[in-house]
């Protein structure tokens, strides 16, 4: 399956919802994706991951929970029921109380119920882990995966559209370290191994079918996610492909995606299709700052040596 195609929605007379259901929609319609509309099809049981990057309602690096529940409702009407939403904890689990996965969640909007009234759950994919997902001799091997996420018959993630002090943006290359179940993601999936190796084997071993990143609003500037800046950008974007989907953003940000150190060094599932199709604009959105070269070198550079971290 080949997915060349990228859907950019910023109609400014649509609402939120409006951009997420005509991004989904047109990403469906264009290029090679017929068969991923028949996996979807096909396929009884779903699920979704979300980047809950963020400790409280409203945060501009945390995936809009609105729009995460308008997806479910979606999935549902058209005949997809079972459908959760899930990620690992993060880093602050360690140090700080209420991080856990279900906590951060209600912190952040999420009401376990949509506005249609279908209940989902909120999964911890630190749980219930699989140590022989992974093949002998890829960096995660023994690494452990959560069964939610590799038994799930379609992987869909939705991320933030947020700049990064290290990569120059978050989106949904680095979302996917909220998959892997370690609370230290930067210590063991990004300074341990390789980055772009984690992010590799991950795509090969448990293939992500559709990506949507939330631009709605964004975050920029060099502050990244230590110090976000939040922009309203009013966009939503989606592809069959997540490392199209990550594409849209860097050229809208006057940078490239080769600059991001987790983009994947080799991917059997998600390589980089040499020609693609674009609906919508990817102009550079008013006002938008980007992160420093020095900044993201010195970011770079503590990453090699971890005794700098902090």
């Amino acid at each position: 399956m080949e997915a060349r195609s990228i859907a950019v929605v910023d109609d400014a007379a649509l609402t939120n919802l409006e951009k997420l259901t005509a991004a989904i929609e047109q990403a469906w319609a264009m290029g090679n994706d017929a068969a991923v509309r028949a996996n979807l099809q096909r396929q009884a049981s779903h699920y979704y991951q979300a980047r809950t990057r963020g400790i409280s309602k409203g945060a501009p690096t945390a995936t809009d929970p609105g729009l995460v529940e308008g997806l479910i409702d979606a999935l549902h009407a058209n005949g997809f029921p079972n459908v959760a939403v899930g990620s690992a904890p993060g880093q602050a689990s360690g140090w700080a109380e209420n991080r856990s996965v279900a906590a951060l969640a209600d912190l952040l909007g999420y009401r376990f119920v949509t506005p249609e009234g279908r209940d989902y759950e909120i999964v911890d994919l630190s749980e219930q882990l699989d140590f022989e997902r992974f093949p002998a001799g890829t960096s995660l091997e023994h690494a452990g995966l959560s069964r939610a996420w590799g038994d799930a018959d379609f992987r869909i993630v939705f991320a933030k559209s947020k700049s990064d002090e290290a990569d120059g943006g978050a989106l949904g290359l680095v979302s996917l370290f909220g998959v892997l179940p370690l609370a230290d993601k930067r210590l063991h999936y990004r300074t341990a191994r390789s980055a772009g190796e984690v992010i590799a084997d991950l795509l090969d071993t448990a293939p992500v079918h559709f990506a949507i990143i939330d631009a709605t609003t964004s975050t920029h500037g060099s502050g990244g996610q230590r110090l976000p800046m939040p922009i309203e950008t009013g966009t939503v974007i989606a592809s069959a492909s997540i490392v199209l989907a990550d594409q849209s953003q860097p050229l809208r940000w006057l940078s490239t995606l080769s600059a991001s150190n987790c983009s994947p060094t080799s991917s059997n599932d998600n390589p980089i299709p040499e020609r693609y199709s674009v609906r919508g604009s990817l102009q550079t959105y008013p006002g938008w700052s980007r992160v420093s070269s020095r900044i993201k070198w010195t970011n770079h550079y503590r990453a090699s040596n971890p005794g700098f971290e902090t």
